[in-house]
């Protein structure tokens, strides 16, 4: 959508130019030229207030989410190399049902209707 706004600037700017000026001038299109430019203008303004408000928006949990696995899985290895491994169970075990919880909904598979 952004790249036919780009367009209809470039049209827009032909009709306002010296060629076109005068054919609209001729025909009589200037109000529609103008309400053009302002619906034109709403648009970008929408479209740059959007992309304002997803920059503030905080990281998605899913994007996250590989990051926070890999961190915890490089804290297991630590933990089970410096300190053992029944340590590193015993930090991990209020993790250990959300683990598996993840894990099981990552390899769910939707099952067909039966009838």
């Amino acid at each position: 959508m952004h790249a036919e706004s780009t367009v209809l600037t470039e049209r827009v700017a032909y009709l306002e130019g010296p060629e076109g000026a005068p054919l609209v001038a001729d025909l009589g299109l200037s109000p529609y030229v103008q309400n053009l430019k302002a619906r034109m203008a709403a648009y970008d303004a929408s479209y740059a207030d959007r992309a304002a408000r997803r920059e503030e928006r905080p990281e998605q949990l899913w994007a996250a989410a590989a990051p926070l696995d890999r961190a915890l899985r490089a804290l297991h290895a630590v933990l089970v190399s410096q300190e053992g491994a029944e340590t590193a169970r015993a930090v991990f075990t209020d993790l250990e049902p959300l683990l598996a919880a993840a894990r099981a909904a990552r390899t769910r598979r939707a099952t067909p209707d039966r009838e």
